[in-house]
């Protein structure tokens, strides 16, 4: 796995806010990123419409 700078980066904006927003084009490595950062976090992809439909219908439950 390739060690990225923005990575401590992010730590540190985790320590001072509650929310982080992660973008770039496909590929980029978000994914990769967000399961490093919140690697104690279940990890939902809402790509399934399966799992898009199941959040839609009961935001709560899901």
């Amino acid at each position: 796995m390739i060690n990225r700078a923005i990575l401590s980066e992010a730590k540190m904006a985790l320590t001072q806010f509650r929310t982080l927003c992660i973008t770039g084009p496909r590929q980029s490595g978000k994914t990769t990123l967000s399961k490093q950062l919140f690697y104690n976090k279940p990890y939902v992809n809402f790509e399934n419409p399966a799992v898009q439909h199941e959040a839609e219908q009961n935001p709560e439950g899901f």
